[in-house]
């Protein structure tokens, strides 16, 4: 699957650098951000992703409210933009404030002391004699484009000479004037000298002479980078979490790469994860992997091909998550061919439901052996969110045995309760199959502690791997020095000794958090301010004390406090009261945003913080800034439209499917006609129109089926997913019963059964709607021949056999009416037999299906009175 690949990692936001002086070229940064960024952002969203500038200029208010951090402002840029892997420069007329500017002593010491916290955090050499008169503005410039060479960049020169020259009477000619007047000679022969300097590095540069030609240049500029970045899938996955799970997992693995040291423990490890996939890299296909009849063989050479599961077992914080996501992302660029299924337990909230899981990796899965088809399948035959547990296994079971395939989930231990099973009995896995076919091996790390561990070690198919513990010292100072990021801020040996001497050291995540706290702890603090810290960090004794240590340094360093007047809708309780001393010392509003952010479901998007903090008290000069969020109300509208039309198809609530059908398909028209339409919208029409023809054959409203059926026809890419396929053809298949056409309705039947067979395997209650639909029809005939009736009574006999499973698991009336329902049928076939052995049979099921329905309805009821004698 090459999940690896760039096109692949849409879940990341475009978060560029904006880069100008202060107080210059207001208007057009005005203009951009009210409308290229907002177009962007809109580019961004159709591709799953975001575009979030990231701007730390602050007007005179803002400097004056926050006074005690103007210092940092050069330090903390520098950091930013070693982070980021894009940088837009926008440079007019000013060069912006440096050392040999005389604008009075406040604002040279201002410069001073940014210059002096960036030198003594991370950037000594912004006080190297080249560098150290530079404006602030150059030493983000140099920064980005002179010293990072993975920084893409994109200036932005405007062009203030006049148009006309020759008449010096004009408004363009004076304002021209009036700039140049304000500008020292010094300043402006900087400002020459660094973009002649820009221009000679090759690097990308426009010129522009009113907002009009900077929106044309700077759409196409970063809509190219955009659309190499984030490549339009042919289909994007749908679903309402599932597409954003994608996103969540594969940044997470991305991020864990960004920071992996090697080392020999590790190596170990990786050597490990091949030798034992080494069966599926060398499987052998008598046909190509999207063959769904494909025969598998393997290479059983090695001594751990019997071993279907290979489970890595560490503590928390050992470095199991980043060592599997350094093996995924070498392991697809060498094996492009080879399917690999990725799942980092704990990304996202729905990334502990175990159903989850195991929607996804089926949907990707089928996507590797039969291509590329929009994800409808799910969405089309069952609701995503009420999709039960053991729909899911079948489901899972039957992609598994498609083709050689490598699963892989991470943190399993984080799995916890879902629809119907506690967080226990997830973790006793008796959702796993039993056993796997030969070419598909699951790799699974854990915690020794959790029932999870347990419950593999007393598999038989299951091969054990124990993380080392990290001891070399070296590789414990690359760990700090990576979470760093400052290869000029050192780091003295005796430090270095006393962390390698502490109980938490062997620990990765320990490090990593360590490391990152030196990159900005230091900032207000003495040298020796910043060691004593450090002292009580590497003296905690679990990582989850170090956070505590680390959120109070947070809390103190950053955090403005509401006042108490303001906050008036929070009631104290004597709980709270009895925890006041804690909080002493945790108050503001990062310890605010903090607590709300646990005490949510499902986290908190940006400005749901903003305002919620707002209602806290933080306004006015206590306000939190942060960057606004763009949202498309109409798209938004469609997908709620489409999850009520889904939710009443479960409920069985016809009407109410109807109306949000019609909702809406008149949603989605309009977006078509404002040309906002997308893959995904398409999709979604394709789901409606199948639902809406659904209730139109159930009312009996046979005159509105053409039409509806050549919609759906004419959506090529309904027509080629092998799921949805399945689905179209039963559709028509009622369609034909309707008016009496049993032959061709058989056709469709038998098409549609295969498509879902293959698609679900053979236990799944979708396989069962299809094979009672064609007993049926076979029942009805009157010239069944003895093959049909042999094959209508194996048909029912599997469908009781899956309903009565449905009918034990979920205890559903509908679900033992549909049982009963199916006894009935089955029971009537019998009776019609000439052996006595299946007339009694018969006998026995309708007294069955008419137990079931006195239970249900009671015994005067018309529809128990049927089953009567």
């Amino acid at each position: 699957m090459g999940e690896t690949s760039d096109s692949l990692y849409l879940g990341f936001p475009f978060r560029p650098y904006l880069c100008y002086v202060p107080g210059d070229l207001q208007e057009e940064l005005i203009y951009l951000k009210a409308n290229v960024f907002s177009h962007l952002d809109a580019l961004c969203q159709t591709k799953g992703a975001c575009f979030r500038p990231v701007d730390l200029q602050r007007s005179e208010q803002e400097r004056r409210d926050h006074e005690n951090t103007n210092d940092q402002l050069l330090k903390i840029s520098l950091d930013v933009i070693d982070r980021s892997s894009l940088f837009i420069c926008l440079l007019g007329h000013s060069y912006g404030q440096c050392l040999l500017e005389e604008n009075g002593p406040q604002s040279l010491s201002e410069v001073v002391r940014s210059l002096y916290y960036a030198a003594k955090d991370g950037y000594p050499w912004v006080l190297e004699d080249q560098y150290r008169t530079c404006s602030l503005t150059e030493l983000e410039i140099t920064k980005a484009a002179f010293i990072d060479n993975n920084t893409s960049c994109f200036f932005y020169f405007k062009d203030c000479t006049p148009q006309d020259t020759k008449d010096e009477n004009s408004a363009e000619m004076h304002n021209f004037l009036n700039v140049l007047s304000t500008q020292s000679h010094n300043e402006r022969q900087r400002l020459r000298d660094l973009k002649r300097r820009i221009i000679n590095h090759c690097l990308p540069v426009r010129f522009f002479k009113n907002l009009h030609e900077l929106e044309e240049m700077m759409k196409a500029d970063l809509e190219r980078v955009i659309c190499a970045f984030h490549e339009d899938p042919k289909y994007p996955i749908s679903g309402w979490q599932d597409s954003f799970d994608l996103h969540y997992h594969v940044r997470h693995a991305r991020a864990l790469c960004d920071r992996f040291v090697p080392s020999a423990p590790a190596t170990e490890i990786l050597n490990a994860l091949n030798k034992f996939l080494h069966p599926v890299t060398h499987a052998k296909s008598d046909t190509h992997s999207r063959n769904p009849g494909a025969h598998f063989t393997c290479d059983s050479d090695q001594n751990d091909s019997e071993k279907s599961i290979l489970l890595i077992c560490g503590e928390r914080g050992c470095g199991k998550s980043t060592v599997a996501a350094w093996w995924l992302q070498s392991f697809c660029r060498q094996n492009p061919d080879i399917p690999v299924f990725s799942h980092f337990c704990g990304t996202s909230t729905s990334s502990t439901d175990v159903r989850s899981m195991l929607r996804q990796s089926t949907a990707q899965l089928q996507r590797a052996h039969y291509g590329d088809f929009p994800d409808c399948g799910d969405s089309l035959e069952d609701v995503i969110e009420f999709m039960h547990l053991h729909r899911a296994v079948q489901a899972f079971t039957a992609a598994v045995n498609l083709g050689p395939c490598i699963i892989l989930v991470d943190g399993i231990d984080l799995l916890t309760e879902t629809l119907g099973l506690s967080k226990q009995e997830v973790k006793a896995l008796r959702w796993l199959p039993d056993a796997l076919p030969p070419y598909c091996k699951m790799i699974i790390t854990t915690t020794f502690t959790d029932l999870t561990h347990k419950s593999l070690t007393g598999r038989t198919d299951v091969k054990i791997l124990n993380c080392p513990h990290l001891s070399d010292p070296s590789v414990l100072d690359s760990i700090l020095r990576r979470h760093m990021s400052l290869p000029n801020k050192e780091l003295p040996p005796s430090v270095l000794q006393r962390v390698a001497r502490k109980k938490n050291s062997h620990l990765p995540a320990f490090l990593a958090l360590v490391g990152t706290e030196l990159r900005t702890c230091g900032v207000l603090r003495a040298k020796e301010e910043e060691m004593e810290l450090l002292k009580e960090y590497i003296e905690a004794d679990s990582i989850a004390e170090l956070w505590v240590k680390v959120i109070h340094r947070w809390v103190q360093d950053y955090s403005r406090t509401a006042p108490p007047e303001e906050i008036t809708s929070c009631k104290v309780t004597e709980a709270q009261t009895s925890t006041a001393s804690f909080r002493d010392n945790l108050s503001g509003w990062v310890w605010d945003t903090v607590c709300l952010i646990h005490v949510s479901r499902a986290g908190l998007t940006e400005p749901e913080v903003l305002a919620l903090l707002e209602d806290l008290g933080y306004c006015g000069d206590l306000k939190v800034q942060g960057v606004e969020l763009d949202s498309d109300s109409m798209r938004s509208l469609l997908k709620v439209q489409h999850m009520l039309a889904e939710l009443y198809v479960q409920m069985h609530l016809p009407k109410d499917t109807e109306m949000y059908c019609h909702k809406g398909l008149d949603t989605a028209q309009s977006l078509t006609a404002a040309h906002l339409d997308s893959t995904e919208v398409k999709l979604i029409v394709g789901q409606l129109l199948c639902h809406l023809c659904m209730v139109l054959l159930e009312d009996g409203r046979l005159y509105a089926l053409p039409g509806l059926f050549k919609k759906i026809s004419s959506a090529s890419y309904i027509s080629e997913h092998p799921c949805a396929e399945g689905t179209a053809r039963l559709l028509k298949a009622i369609h034909k019963l309707s008016r009496c056409e049993l032959k061709a309705a058989e056709k469709y039947l038998q098409a549609a059964l295969a498509s879902r067979r293959r698609w679900y395997g053979y236990e799944h209650p979708l396989v069962a709607e299809v094979e009672v639909q064609l007993a049926d029809l076979w029942a009805g005939a009157q010239t069944s021949t003895e093959w049909t009736q042999r094959k209508m009574v194996e048909l029912y006999r599997h469908v009781i056999s899956i309903k009565e499973i449905e009918a034990q698991m979920l205890q559903l009336p509908s679900m033992q009416h549909d049982l009963a329902v199916v006894l009935m049928k089955h029971g009537k076939v019998l009776l019609r037999s000439c052996s006595r052995v299946d007339r009694r049979e018969g006998l026995d099921l309708l007294q069955r299906a008419a137990d079931i329905r006195i239970h249900l309805l009671g015994p005067e009821h018309p529809l128990t009175r049927d089953l009567e004698p």
